[in-house]
């Protein structure tokens, strides 16, 4: 079902020029719950999100969220410090967004950066400090494959997102989710209720 009804004329030429994309059939009423759930889908479908503004509490900022979880570049625009209307964008900026400040510079990054266009995401970071690979629990990873121990060096006992330990690791945010699902299967790591990850005392 078209909402608002305003956007008909809108959906009548992506429909005809694109593609119209949806999980329920033509006529579901647009119920408030089914946004978030649609917001996975439009994260999954993009290259890259871009946050514009968002306050604290966002679909953005669940889209957003869904874009880190799939492995996508997230960019967020600078908004006005202690404007209620840009916390949750400018929290991104503060978590590791992609800064963006200029479209030109930013269509050619993620124009020239492939998988990896510049983003939250990429994956040509600095090399790992060794205040990250120092955090290792003695013992803790023996027996585990590199890769998963290497990201097992960047989840604390305190809930910490992908994004978090993708940037602490400098490991590739696919191989970080791929490795966070092998730990918490193993019994390294838990996942909250947010998706968050934290480190548990004992396997």
């Amino acid at each position: 079902m078209v909402y608002p009804r305003a956007n008909r004329d809108l959906f009548r030429r992506l429909g005809a020029q694109g593609a119209l994309v949806s999980e329920y059939p033509l006529g579901e009423a647009p119920l408030a719950w089914r946004f978030p759930a649609r917001n996975r889908i439009i994260a999954g479908l993009s290259d890259a999100v871009v946050v514009v503004e968002a306050p604290e509490k966002s679909g953005a900022l669940i889209t957003a969220r869904h874009a880190l979880d799939a492995g996508r570049d997230v960019w967020a625009v600078p908004g006005p410090p202690g404007s209620p209307e840009c916390r949750g964008s400018n929290k991104l900026l503060a978590d590791g967004a992609g800064v963006l400040w200029d479209v030109p510079e930013f269509l050619e990054a993620v124009a020239g950066g492939g998988e990896d266009g510049g983003g939250v995401l990429a994956s040509d970071r600095p090399p790992v400090p060794s205040a990250v690979r120092e955090r290792e629990v003695p013992g803790a990873s023996a027996g585990l494959p590199e890769g998963e121990a290497e990201v097992l060096r960047g989840v604390d006992f305190r809930s910490v997102g992908a994004d978090v330990v993708a940037g602490r690791t400098g490991v590739e945010m696919r191989a970080v989710l791929s490795s966070l699902a092998m730990l918490e299967l193993k019994g390294y790591v838990a996942r909250d209720a947010a998706g968050n990850f934290a480190r548990r005392v004992a396997p």
